[in-house]
């Protein structure tokens, strides 16, 4: 059956437009790479054409290297030559970032040097990756370059196998995939979701920044599987408290950060999914343990998936039921690329266990049942709306600015359950000095939300930076529940806005509709919550594209949009 395996905006592509495209990448590859060991990084927005591109290079064997295009161009420079490639992958949107490079291809151009295939496949066939090719994820680094990780093809294979038949079943037919193609969940709602039979709605970059695209996707196009951060999928049901968007969705899996019980709890009692919470770093492919929550008591980590295998380290090195998580089996990856010594730090032979393990950083406890139970980190790394970031890497980039003496940044639980980090620093830079040279350096989700200008950074009684006495402003106006009930649309705006900081302790005083708003240090799903608040009191609704801080520069453009939509004008 030529069944629809991409649905992308107002496309269908189908099993055999698909395959007889991968073919056809097959043989644009040959003539390129003829090495099947060769390295390919490619660098393209979301589409069908990058899917099969993606899939391609894992089927054939190759090394391949995914780089988001919203990336800061120096940032791509590294990872390109960190790799070194053989060939260099782009779009038309995005050929001017690397260019400069003399192994890069426009992928329309690529196509147009190969003779179109026809397979005579009919849509019967599976979907498989060889076990000889190998991934390159890019991720944070402490020393202020990004690490390439490694990971092989028998362990995705294996993450197909096992985990996909827990959570991909027979009958699982339409995913949504929404992750950029650098967060290793994107392999999961993509390739591991092809090889098990199923089709995906691929949504835009601008689709899966928007809420209540993303729900118009779920119940547009019937999809029935499901998999993002909680942070995301609590954005979207802000939108929806009773969860019809969820109503024919079979399958729920949440990872990349701390599943928050009220969510579960909330999941558990509105919708009827089967309710899954992964673990895993990209060091070991993608997910080493699951946990079917559906009917849990609780928030944990489950098991490790089969082919994997997890121990737990106390501080003198013996396994024990408490202590650092060290992950063995055929999941595990090959390191870091081109830092034999991170890689030997990380990736080391245990006598104790007997085993090569991966030792994450990450601290987990199991329980009698054997079920693991996160309970937090050994060192600086965090994790923001599901990117794993190395607190060290922001604080080096920023003490290299001029003007900046000293810095640490913090990460700040919001009331929202999400996460941000503030930057406390010392110097005569001011702030938007300090964002506008890391804007150049790193993505969008490594720039603090706050920064909190300091005369001297406390120490401790060692002489070491005094990182528990670091704390943002209390505001004048104190707490929401201090604040006056406004009046008028100007007044409900400014005010849900001071609502929201003082939840998080950030100082309103002199807040005025000429505020910027991305200076504010509110997240994406706090911008949601005020807008959706908004709604209710002014009776109206924002438009799709009017949900996000691109959309308005200062609080006064809100009022101002808010006044227009509620006369009708």
């Amino acid at each position: 059956m030529n069944r629809d395996l991409i649905i992308f905006e107002n496309r269908a592509v189908n099993f055999v437009d698909f395959v007889e495209l991968s073919a056809k990448i097959t043989g644009a590859l040959k003539r390129n790479v003829p090495d099947k060991c060769g390295c390919v990084a490619f660098l393209m927005n979301k589409s069908p054409e990058q899917i099969c591109l993606f899939y391609t290079l894992l089927h054939e064997g190759y090394r391949c290297v995914p780089i988001d295009p919203i990336m800061p161009k120096d940032r791509v420079v590294r990872m390109i030559q960190d790799c070194s490639a053989d060939l260099v992958i782009s779009d038309e949107i995005n050929y001017g970032i690397v260019s400069s490079f003399k192994e890069t291809v426009c992928f329309s151009h690529l196509m147009r040097t190969v003779e179109n295939v026809v397979t005579g496949m009919d849509g019967d066939e599976d979907f498989k990756i060889s076990d000889d090719c190998s991934i390159i994820y890019y991720t944070s680094g402490s020393t202020g370059t990004p690490k390439g990780v490694i990971d092989f093809g028998k362990g995705l294979n294996n993450l197909i196998d096992a985990l996909g038949e827990v959570v991909m079943p027979d009958g699982s037919e339409r995913i949504l995939c929404l992750s950029p193609t650098t967060f290793d969940m994107f392999f999961i709602e993509s390739i591991m979701a092809l090889c098990r039979g199923l089709s995906m709605v691929l949504a835009t970059e601008e689709q899966a920044r928007n809420p209540r695209s993303i729900a118009r996707l779920i119940r547009d196009h019937d999809v029935d599987t499901i998999i993002m951060t909680p942070s995301r999928l609590t954005a979207v049901l802000l939108n929806d408290p009773e969860m019809k968007t969820l109503t024919e969705v079979k399958t729920i899996m949440l990872g990349g950060e701390i599943l928050p019980e009220k969510l579960l709890e909330e999941l558990q009692e509105h919708s009827h999914a089967e309710l899954f919470n992964l673990y895993g770093p990209a060091e070991a492919s993608v997910c080493t343990t699951y946990a079917n929550l559906t009917k849990a008591q609780g928030v944990h980590i489950g098991k490790p998936i089969n082919g994997s295998e997890v121990y737990l380290l106390n501080e003198n090195g013996e396994v024990s039921n408490e202590g650092e998580v060290c992950i063995a089996g055929i999941g595990l990856g090959g390191g870091y690329l081109n830092n034999k010594t991170l890689t030997a730090e990380k990736f080391s032979y245990d006598s104790g266990v007997g085993r090569f393990v991966y030792k994450t950083g990450d601290l987990a406890r199991r329980e009698p049942d054997g079920n693991l139970h996160f309970i937090g980190r050994n060192d600086d790394q965090v994790k923001i709306r599901g990117f794993r970031i190395e607190i060290g890497e922001i604080e080096r980039l920023i003490e290299r600015i001029p003007g900046v003496t000293a810095c640490v940044v913090k990460k700040e639980s919001t009331s929202d359950r999400s996460e941000l980090l503030t930057a406390f620093y010392t110097g005569d830079a001011n702030a938007e000095s300090i964002k506008a040279a890391l804007k150049k350096q790193v993505p969008y989700y490594m720039i603090p939300s706050v920064f909190v200008h300091k005369e001297r950074l406390a120490m401790t009684a060692h002489g070491k930076i005094d990182r528990l006495s670091l704390n943002c402003e209390v505001g004048a106006n104190g707490r929401s529940s201090d604040l006056e009930e406004p009046s008028g649309i100007p007044g409900i705006v400014i005010d849900r806005f001071k609502r929201q900081m003082s939840l998080r302790e950030i100082d309103t005083s002199q807040l005025t509709g000429e505020a910027i708003i991305a200076d504010l240090g509110l997240s994406s799903l706090e911008l949601i919550q005020i807008v959706v608040d908004i709604e209710e009191r002014c009776e109206m609704e924002f438009e799709d594209e009017k949900l996000s801080f691109a959309a308005f520069t200062t609080i006064k453009d809100v009022i101002d949009y808010v006044e227009k939509t509620v006369s009708g004008q």
